[in-house]
């Protein structure tokens, strides 16, 4: 018996049944209101857990957050990204690149400053 052509796609006779069209702005825009809503649950416990010597794990999940966001970010077509010029997308860029590069030397007031404040002025901007 030969393999070939077994793990082959093959098209569906009903076109009713073909699964829906992605919508690349829609998902990644809902992909971003998750982690908005991961980043405001950090944001709950409160700045002091997350700056304290105990906040060790929050930091690095809002780090991964941030880069995240960033990565997504860069996923929205430009077209998209010029309907928003709100949006200060290059510094999105820069935060995570500093993250990513740099993250021993990174200040985490400024990070719990993006998880508060920056996010959710993110979604508000994309979810008008």
């Amino acid at each position: 018996m030969s393999d070939e052509g077994r793990f082959r796609a093959r098209p569906s006779a009903d076109p009713a049944s073909a699964p829906p069209k992605w919508d690349v702005e829609r998902d990644i825009v809902a992909e971003l209101v998750d982690l908005a809503r991961d980043a405001s649950e950090i944001v709950a416990l409160g700045r002091d857990a997350f700056l304290g010597d105990g906040g060790r794990l929050l930091r690095h999940a809002a780090d991964g957050i941030v880069m995240n966001v960033q990565e997504l970010c860069d996923r929205l077509p430009e077209t998209y990204r010029e309907t928003h010029p709100e949006v200060p997308w290059n510094d999105i860029r820069g935060m995570r690149n500093r993250l990513g590069h740099n993250y021993r030397a990174t200040d985490h007031r400024l990070v719990w400053r993006v998880l508060d404040v920056s996010i959710p002025d993110l979604i508000a901007s994309l979810t008008r």
